[in-house]
């Protein structure tokens, strides 16, 4: 194992003032008054977001719309917002890289802003890119940057590019607290989401483009030093399971605004793909993990330090390259099954500031392999029954979601992640029954919106 050593930015001695920084909050248009604020996440009501499949839509061209609030009780500044693609091969640089800037506005007196991103600079990114040998469809990820004199916000989201057809395809899928009695916990865990900031709430999603909401809140960024230990250990150095040392590249003073650079290489992690449990035996179950199986996982964004400060700021989308074969069950249990991805942390400047930084997690390729983990079964109250010799295959809607689902990411960076596999063609819950068993859901029945499955006598 190499011994990271900490982002040098983050150990820089400097003086600096406290900022209002913009922290994310996403939701439905129609349900926030322009005068008001944004509710923080933790007044937010999400069983009905889990109980339905993840808003998907398909498109040409997604516009950008919302309101960044509060802005009248700061300082009066213009504030810019931004629309950037990453380089769909920003994992194989570095040594930085410049995002692709799409569109940008200045907000309006009221706080609110709109988009028409211009989506051609992707394509030419696209058709030149190392990543066209993966297939016709690239992942990219989209950040939306709002910039002031005093402060920034930035919300993700990924796009499923179809290079031949120049179409883009967004799921919806929202982080959830640590906390939430409703979500299974599927890792170590600690404190709740996004400890110490304002965490991204739901986000409108239809064909017409994608609402966001954001919020002016104020933040101390440390007062007189910008130096935070690392939670893996008291030298400010992170261990991990990654062959090659990375160092931050040096940065007497900010790069242009848009470049990003590597920080931190987390390695590769364990994370859940998906759940099923049983109450009984007489029966087989497993969880087909094919080629082509996408999960979504928190996107955490830290404005202090590569090593802590990190708050939910939407969500990235990886599809797998190959098969995970889990093994099947025909006994009593609640399996969490996982494989690995990759992660890491990129810090890249915004405004005009002086040692200004944004710290973002990304997922930067899909590792395989093949573990599982054991919890309490959940409480499943919709059921059906299905008489002896049957079966069932779901792989429609969304599966439910599942936090802490990233192993050892509290560790690294104090923040826990949630991920979210949907059920389709490359994700499936296959259940036989030599035995009439129930087949229950967490959410609904299983031919509706079910969430976990589990089996009963």
């Amino acid at each position: 194992m190499a011994r990271l050593k900490q982002d040098s930015a983050s150990l820089t001695t400097f003086r600096v003032r406290r900022r209002r920084v913009l922290a994310l909050l996403a939701a439905p248009v129609f349900a926030v008054s322009l005068a008001a604020a944004a509710p923080s996440i933790a007044t937010q009501d999400l069983a009905s977001d889990r109980a339905a499949e993840a808003p998907t839509v398909s498109t040409s061209q997604l516009n950008v719309r919302g309101t960044v609030h509060g802005t009248a009780s700061g300082a009066g500044d213009p504030v810019q917002v931004r629309v950037y693609a990453w380089p769909p091969d920003f994992a194989q640089s570095p040594d930085g890289f410049e995002l692709i800037l799409l569109g940008e506005t200045e907000a309006r007196a009221d706080g609110t802003f709109s988009i028409r991103p211009d989506y051609s600079r992707l394509w030419r990114e696209i058709a030149s890119s190392r990543s066209q040998s993966r297939g016709p469809v690239t992942e990219v990820d989209l950040e939306i940057v709002a910039e002031s004199a005093s402060g920034v916000a930035s919300y993700t989201t990924t796009a499923q590019v179809t290079s031949a057809s120049r179409s883009m395809r967004f799921s919806l899928v929202t982080a959830v607290e640590q906390n939430d009695p409703e979500v299974i916990v599927a890792s170590e865990a600690g404190g709740a989401l996004g400890d110490g900031n304002v965490t991204s709430a739901a986000t409108q999603l239809d064909a017409t483009g994608l609402d966001v909401q954001m919020q002016l809140v104020e933040v101390d960024e440390g007062g007189s030093t910008d130096a935070v230990e690392s939670p893996d250990g008291g030298d400010g150095t992170d261990v991990i399971d990654s062959p090659d040392e990375v160092v931050d590249s040096p940065n007497a003073a900010p790069p242009m605004v848009g470049t990003c650079y590597l920080s931190r290489d987390l390695g590769s992690r364990s994370t859940a793909v998906g759940a099923f449990g049983s109450t009984t035996s007489g029966y087989s179950g497993r969880l087909r993990y094919t080629s082509g199986a996408t999960t979504s996982v928190t996107s955490g964004v830290s404005y202090t330090s590569a090593y802590g400060g990190f708050s939910a700021s939407g969500t990235v989308s990886r599809t797998s390259t190959a098969e995970v074969a889990f093994p099947s069950y025909t006994t009593a249990g609640y399996r969490i099954m996982r494989t690995q991805f990759n992660y890491a942390v990129y810090r890249c400047p915004y405004g005009t500031h002086t040692n200004a930084w944004r710290w973002v997690t990304r997922i930067t390729s899909f590792d395989a392999g093949a573990s599982v983990l054991t919890a309490s079964t959940p409480s499943a109250p919709y059921c059906v029954r299905f008489l002896s010799g049957s079966g069932y295959t779901k792989e429609t809607t969304s599966a439910r979601t599942l936090n802490a689902a990233v192993n050892g990411m509290y560790s690294a960076i104090g923040m826990n992640m949630s991920a979210q596999t949907g059920y389709n063609s490359a994700t499936k819950a296959e259940f036989k029954f030599p035995y009439s068993r129930l087949l229950c859901g967490t959410n609904g029945k299983p031919g509706e919106s079910p969430g976990t499955m589990v089996v009963k006598p």
